[in-house]
Order: C-alpha cells, then sequence, then structure tokens
C-alpha cells in the first residue's frame, strides 16, 4: 500500500521552479514568521504559509486565524554545543577594499 498526500498547486498558492529545459524541478511554500505574545514552550514565534496580498485580503480574520500553524522558532542554544564554534574556519581579510565599485 503506498500512502501519499495530494496537494493542488494553484488553489494553495505553492511556487513550482523550472529547470533550463521547462521541467519542473521544485515546489515552494512562502512561508513567514509571527511572533508570539505569550510565547509557551521555549517558542518564541509561529510559522505560517504567507499569501499574496490579494488572496490575504479577500479572507476574513476568522480564515487567516485558522490556517494552520506549520512550525515554531525559538533561540538556538549554543551551550548545548559543548563550547564547539560555529564555525572553526581562519577568518580572511578583505583586500583592496578601494577597488569596489560602490
Amino acid at each position: 500500500m503506498l500512502r501519499c498526500l495530494v496537494i493542488p498547486i494553484e488553489e494553495n498558492n505553492i511556487f513550482i521552479s523550472t529547470d533550463e529545459n521547462n521541467r519542473p524541478k521544485a515546489a515552494y511554500l512562502d512561508l513567514t514568521a509571527w511572533a508570539l505574545k505569550n510565547p509557551k514552550y521555549e517558542e518564541t514565534h509561529m510559522i505560517k504559509q504567507s499569501l499574496p496580498k490579494e488572496v490575504r485580503e479577500k479572507m476574513t480574520d476568522e480564515e487567516k486565524k485558522a490556517m494552520p500553524i506549520l512550525g515554531g522558532l525559538r533561540p538556538a542554544n549554543f551551550e548545548a554545543l559543548n563550547g564547539a564554534s560555529t564555525c572553526d574556519a581562519p577568518f580572511a581579510q578583505a583586500q583592496n577594499l578601494n577597488d569596489l565599485p560602490f
């Protein structure tokens, strides 16, 4: 038995990118993070789908609130890395800064 989930693309504002031969390559969902007024479970933000302005303006407040929460965010805990550096690569100094076009 094959279990699957089928989601209509256009009706759910999913963006399909294509390769150089115009063949479907990947599907993307625009997301946005909303700050929580009363954070729970150490999460400070919730993730919801970001909709185009014209779609969002047609929705009622109840429809906007009923949109599913897709995830949450919490501050990174670098102490949990046991003191490991997040980047061990050597720092390289930029050269010839006077040659920049801006």
